[in-house]
């Protein structure tokens, strides 16, 4: 039997390094993948990383192929073996680097995020806020122009009354009606517009390719969202919104343009009680003016150049004047005296009416107590506005007044119109039932212009309506303005109020009102508003000789203005 021949297994040394390799391989892809993934590197960072990368291999390869040829590495299986533990030692130290490098990076961009967002966005309502408001505007322009349109319409929203609801309630209750209002408005956004608060109750709608009837429809759904009441326990507020629109080009090519221009839209918006105005180029000087004369209200205020004028008021079945209507002026050093009728609004605008008006309750206190020591009988009556009215601590202040000057609530009146009682019925509620305790007159001025809910009128602790001048006037020519007036009086006296006139002009008015029973009356037939000093010799020589006074009234008012 043939012995066999043996047979031999021939392993070569190089496969067992296979495993290695493959090792290595996935290792060096695991630190790419990690450079990409976790470093915010650049193309030519990463390509500088895999070039050290590459680099670093080639030399430790030729570094052991050199120990290799000098005899140092004797077995083609130890060469192999070696070049690749050094690759794969190069891989580990390659993957451990790149993965501390990346929670470096990785927590210094966190940091940058955080800041980055703390500096271009509002706190309160997590909108971006006038900085990013800023940086955009240019971006989207350029994006509209790569579109074929340059056109951009800005928005600029201003609440209405809400500067009451931080004077009264605190800021934090503030905050979390500002957070509704954000919350609200915010799905009206159109994409790709930036909704931004610009600070205080003031935000911002930046809409890319807009034109200005797209502006206007956007602006109504925004009035829209704010038509019904905020609630923020226990209270619940009407917060209104002005609205001003600037469109690009035509306004401006700059972001800080069209800023301050949306802005001069809004504040026309809140005086013209528009809600929605575009920015109109013969606005500007108005802006620029209205801004001046607020800065020089305050002043005014603050240095005392306003005065107090009185215009009495009479009652008509003595034919005694037994009060008088406070109404301020503004001796304004370059313009003259202007009425109220020009600064008042803007008092309102600005919210310096709560100074305005703590100023001239003061005066008027001050005054009657005056008029008291030197056995002058005379009630005051003082025009309170909305935004007065919605102070809950208006009654406090009157309350520390009146002990002041040791005067008895009776010969305190407030002229509160129809609008002004129905804008916030619940708070001014409040208010009317507080000021109704300290024994104060509450009187509806304007009376048939407003709301005239006779349901209300019933509840209020009214004692007198104060019937309008525009009914008045003309109502010895026109005959529905004397009805208007006749049943006015008819419904105060069924409801146990008294009926007052305003804007007596002439005697056949005059004459017809007593005619009509109504209870007093004032206007220029009668006595024009008068400086403090004037108004006690006034009183005093009129009363003196009641029973001729109005007998000597003339029948042509003229004739009594010209005097």
């Amino acid at each position: 039997m043939l012995n066999q021949p043996d047979k031999t297994i021939t392993i070569n040394p190089l496969d067992q390094v296979t495993p290695l390799l493959i090792i290595s391989l996935a290792l060096q892809g695991a630190a790419v993948v990690l450079a990409l993934r976790l470093i915010p590197l650049s193309g030519r960072g990463l390509a500088w990383i895999l070039l050290s990368t590459a680099f670093l291999l080639m030399f430790a390869r030729r570094g052991i192929s050199l120990l290799h040829s000098e005899g140092y590495i004797a077995s083609e299986w130890e060469h192999a073996m070696a070049t690749e533990m050094v690759a794969l030692a190069i891989s580990l130290l390659i993957v451990v680097g790149v993965y501390l490098i990346s929670g470096i990076f990785r927590e210094r961009r966190q940091q940058s995020d955080k800041f980055e967002r703390l500096a271009l966005h509002d706190l309160l309502t997590e909108l971006p806020n006038r900085a990013m408001l800023l940086r955009r505007i240019p971006e989207l322009l350029r994006d509209a122009k790569k579109t074929g349109h340059d056109s951009l319409a800005l928005l600029i929203m201003d609440l209405d009354q809400f500067k009451e609801v931080n004077d009264t309630l605190g800021h934090r209750t503030g905050d979390k009606v500002l957070r509704e209002v954000a919350r609200r408005i915010a799905p009206v956004r159109p994409k790709g517009a930036i909704l931004a608060r610009l600070g205080g109750d003031e935000f911002a709608l930046a809409m890319p390719n807009a034109a200005a009837r797209d502006a206007h429809d956007i602006a109504q759904r925004l009035r829209a969202t704010l038509s019904a009441p905020v609630d923020v326990e226990p209270y619940r507020f009407d917060i209104g919104i002005s609205i001003g629109i600037a469109l690009s080009p035509r306004d401006g090519l700059d972001a800080e343009t069209l800023l301050q221009r949306a802005d001069v839209a809004m504040y026309m918006a809140k005086q013209l009680n528009s809600g929605i105005e575009f920015y109109d180029l013969s606005q500007d000087t108005h802006s620029v003016e209205r801004l001046a004369l607020t800065s020089e209200l305050r002043r005014a205020i603050e240095e005392n150049e306003l005065r107090l004028y009185f215009q009495p008021v009479f009652d008509l079945k003595t034919g005694r004047a037994n009060g008088a209507e406070a109404l301020v002026r503004w001796e304004h050093p370059q313009r003259g005296m202007l009425l109220p009728d020009t600064f008042v609004p803007l008092a309102e605008q600005s919210g310096l009416i709560k100074p305005l008006t703590d100023w001239v309750l003061r005066t008027a206190l001050a005054r009657m107590e005056i008029w008291q020591r030197a056995g002058l009988a005379l009630y005051v009556a003082v025009n309170v506005s909305v935004r007065n009215l919605q102070d809950l601590r208006l009654s406090t202040l009157l309350s520390e007044l009146l002990l002041q000057h040791n005067l008895a609530s009776r010969w305190l009146t407030l002229e509160i119109t129809e609008s002004a009682i129905m804008t916030d019925w619940p708070r001014a509620r409040e208010t009317l039932r507080r000021l109704d305790e300290l024994g104060l007159g509450i009187v509806i001025d304007d009376f048939g212009t407003g709301y005239s809910s006779m349901a209300y009128l019933k509840q209020r602790p009214v004692r007198a309506v104060k019937i309008d001048k525009s009914f008045v006037c003309n109502m010895a020519e026109a005959e529905n303005d004397a009805v208007i007036v006749r049943s006015t009086i008819d419904l105060a006296h069924n409801l146990g109020l008294r009926a007052v006139a305003e804007g007596v002009e002439n005697r056949d008015v005059l004459d017809l009102l007593m005619i009509l029973g109504c209870d007093a009356a004032q206007g220029f037939c009668l006595a024009h508003p008068m400086p403090a000093e004037e108004i006690e010799k006034f009183v005093r020589t009129w009363n003196a000789t009641t029973d001729e006074t109005f007998a000597s009234i003339p029948r042509d008012a003229e004739a009594q203005l010209r005097n």
